[in-house]
């Protein structure tokens, strides 16, 4: 009987000692990655207040952020429209992924306009700036176009001449 209770207890030890530990599991995941469309933006057309004409106050002259370039002044008088010159807003083919949200950043700097040698320069306050998208927007397809328009002071008496920038303004867009 010693026999068989030593015979047992050395079975029950061999078992309890030499099962299998069912505490631990394991699973296993796959991996990927999206890649999307990177977000841009593409000059298509320059902003162009047409043709001016000065007075002995001065005044500005705006253009809407659309696609016709409404123009619009105050108090100056506009040339009609058969004698206003090029009159656009600025246009932008933006880039990017279907359904991302994304920012638009107007210029932050003044842009000076200079002319004829020894006239004064005209400027677009920064903060005239407007953009036909109001920021945040969200891609609809991949691609969106942006009309931006501004308001550029003008002098009394301002001479008459070609007035150009002397440096671009800067449209920044990032996703959000």
């Amino acid at each position: 009987m010693k026999k068989l209770v030593k015979i047992s207890l050395v079975l029950v030890a061999m078992i309890a000692f030499g099962a299998t530990s069912y505490a631990q599991h394991s699973a296993s995941a796959s991996s990927k990655a999206i890649v999307i469309a990177p977000i841009a933006i593409q000059k298509n057309l320059d902003l162009d207040f047409g043709n001016i004409i000065a007075d002995g106050t001065g005044g500005t002259v705006s253009v809407a952020a659309d696609a016709v370039g409404t123009r619009t002044a105050s108090p100056l008088t506009l040339i009609s429209s058969a004698q206003a010159g090029t009159v656009q807003s600025a246009k932008f083919t933006i880039t990017g992924q279907d359904g991302f949200t994304y920012t638009i950043t107007l210029p932050q700097t003044d842009v000076t306009l200079v002319g004829p040698a020894g006239s004064n320069d005209m400027t677009i306050d920064h903060t005239t700036f407007l953009s036909s998208i109001a920021s945040p927007a969200t891609f609809s397809g991949s691609s969106a176009v942006l009309y931006v328009g501004a308001t550029l002071a003008v002098g009394a008496d301002q001479d008459a001449g070609t007035y150009n920038s002397t440096s671009d303004f800067t449209i920044t867009v990032d996703y959000q």
